[in-house]
């Protein structure tokens, strides 16, 4: 629901007729807070936002949104929230400084301590309202009056499987189907125990992703395409010695051998071999299909058992009802089973693409071929393994759902087109300058996106113009133009000329750095880091004094002396 936050802050507590900040707690309207026990895991919704089927309900997912909490007994690692790691004690200051500003203390600037007296990392005084980094490893305990700010990061719940175990036969019959079964189980994310393992939670936690599956085909060969090779007798078939002639009987031998292994013709396709039209012999090669994962037709395997036993019977071939004009071809037909093609998958997914929904998965898929004289597959094009069996090289995956951007803000400079309070997870709006500012970039408009949660990098900057900067000709050599927010320009200190001559009224020496940059920044210049060394006028100290020189400090025109004289 829009709004719906919890109330995590500091409150005076009255109850006891002090005005003492005090922990916000159940009695103050359900703030996040602690008790003698530690962190709450559940925050009671009292935004008029949530809506009235939210009011009042002890929700955790609603608590705690930044990952912390106060204890007020023991120390940080022994709280936690029911759906949260432990939690830890915050030792940066700069992790001090944003869990203060969250829970909206009064300080927020973690001032370093040394004490005995305080338990140790980010601590809140509640009697000075003071916040503390303690970098003494003291054994003191958190209390009432120096409750110890924590770190509990978000809880995470993943499918965790074991390896796959051994393939095993689940059918009979000549085709046979193999699978091979594995566990998965719902695990708790986080920091593994000694032995390896982690802890195994309700599965209901991991709803969120789909379940690993925990069996699976390992040698289904109704999934496989058995390929085989019938060769013909060429002095009992008709004269084809033309294209046209080849491609009737191809089709006519393609349509009898389907009649024969009792497949629909679909699942067989035929192609003349490779020397299929040899003085000796004609050869096709087949290529046969089950009926898919989920028919009952007979496996590839048992269809071409039936082509192969009426080719090695004369009897049982002389039976069979071939068409008339495949009689004479049958009679010399002979089958020879080369291998199997099928898909093989790899067992494991690669990582989500995306942190939270949608996301996906993939996996590598690959067509091999199996021959029955080589002992290892290998790679065969996809064409060739049945398209109907391939298993899911894509998945989806959901981590979590995305979160909802806030209200972009960017300051007053710049114009959003953004609506409404948040905006969902893959929506864009356009910035661009406010009126009254501009920016020398040459895009005017860009966009940024809601990823997660966050908007993405505007990588754009504006700002008011700038008057002219403040350089004089006489003292700087100035290169750029543009006033614009963002214009820069490069100075130099003019090199000095050889020797002693000197370059116009004003000759310079250069001084280290010789240039420096400086750039309009919101109507004005940036310092510029720069000094220049000039010539220096006559030395007048008055009639007390004599001034000696040398050679290279010899006054030049209108009693001017040069740099380093």
């Amino acid at each position: 629901a829009q709004g719906c936050r919890c109330q995590v802050r500091w409150a005076p507590d009255s109850t006891d007729g002090t005005q003492e900040p005090a922990l916000c707690g159940e009695a103050q309207g359900g703030c996040c807070t602690t008790s003698s026990g530690g962190a709450l895991p559940w925050c009671p919704t009292t935004s008029p936002g949530c809506g009235k089927p939210l009011l009042g309900q002890q929700r955790w997912d609603r608590c705690d949104p930044q990952g912390m909490a106060v204890v007020t007994a023991g120390g940080c690692p022994e709280h936690a929230h029911a759906s949260r790691q432990s939690c830890t004690a915050v030792r940066s200051l700069s992790g001090c400084n944003q869990i203060a500003t969250a829970l909206g203390l009064p300080d927020t600037e973690p001032e370093l301590t040394l004490s005995a007296r305080m338990p140790p990392a980010c601590v809140w005084e509640v009697s000075t309202s003071k916040l503390w980094l303690n970098r003494l490893t003291t054994l003191a305990n958190a209390s009432s009056q120096f409750p110890q700010l924590c770190a509990c990061p978000l809880q995470g719940y993943r499918w965790e499987v074991d390896g796959w175990g051994p393939c095993f036969r689940n059918s009979s019959g000549p085709c046979a189907r193999y699978t091979r079964t594995r566990h998965a189980r719902c695990v708790r994310g986080g920091a593994r125990g000694s032995s390896g393992s982690t802890a195994a939670v309700a599965d209901a936690l991991c709803a969120a992703s789909p379940r690993p599956a925990t069996i699976e085909p390992c040698s289904d060969c109704l999934a496989e395409v058995v390929a085989a090779r019938a060769t013909f007798r060429p002095d009992v078939l008709p004269p084809l010695r033309l294209p046209a002639e080849k491609a009737a009987f191809l089709a006519l031998a393609r349509q009898e051998l389907a009649r024969a292994a009792r497949i629909h013709g679909p699942h067989l396709r035929a192609q003349l071999a490779g020397d299929c039209c040899s003085g000796r012999s004609f050869s096709v090669d087949l290529f046969l299909a089950g009926g898919g994962p989920n028919a009952s037709a007979p496996g590839p395997g048992d269809a071409l058992e039936r082509v192969v036993s009426l080719a090695r019977s004369p009897r049982r071939s002389a039976a069979f009802p071939w068409a008339a004009a495949f009689e004479e071809a049958a009679v010399g037909l002979s089958v020879e089973v080369l291998g199997t093609y099928s898909w093989e998958a790899d067992a494991e997914w690669g990582p989500c693409s995306a942190p939270c929904d949608p996301s996906t998965q993939r996996r590598s898929v690959r067509c091999i071929f199996r021959s029955h004289r080589l002992a290892e597959p290998a790679p065969a094009p996809e064409h060739l393994c049945d398209s109907r069996t391939r298993p899911p090289h894509l998945r989806a995956c959901a981590p979590r759902p995305c979160r909802q951007c806030p209200r972009l803000s960017l300051g007053p400079a710049y114009s959003v087109s953004a609506a409404g309070p948040s905006t969902e997870h893959g929506a864009s709006v356009q910035i661009a300058c406010a009126g009254g500012y501009g920016t020398v970039d040459d895009d005017r408009i860009v966009e940024s996106r809601c990823v997660d949660g966050e908007w993405t990098a505007v990588g754009y900057s504006c700002g008011r113009s700038c008057p002219p900067p403040r350089l004089s000709p006489d003292v700087h050599e100035v290169r750029g133009a543009g006033l614009q927010h963002g214009a820069t320009r490069q100075v130099f200190c003019p090199p000095g000329p050889a020797g002693h001559g000197l370059r116009g009224p004003a000759a310079l020496a250069p001084a280290l750095p010789s240039s420096a940059t400086t750039v309009c920044d919101n109507g004005a210049w940036t310092p510029l880091v720069l000094a220049c060394s000039t010539d220096c006028s006559e030395v007048e100290l008055g009639a007390a004094y004599t001034v000696l020189g040398d050679g290279a400090g010899a006054p030049g025109p209108a009693g001017r002396a040069p740099h380093g004289a």
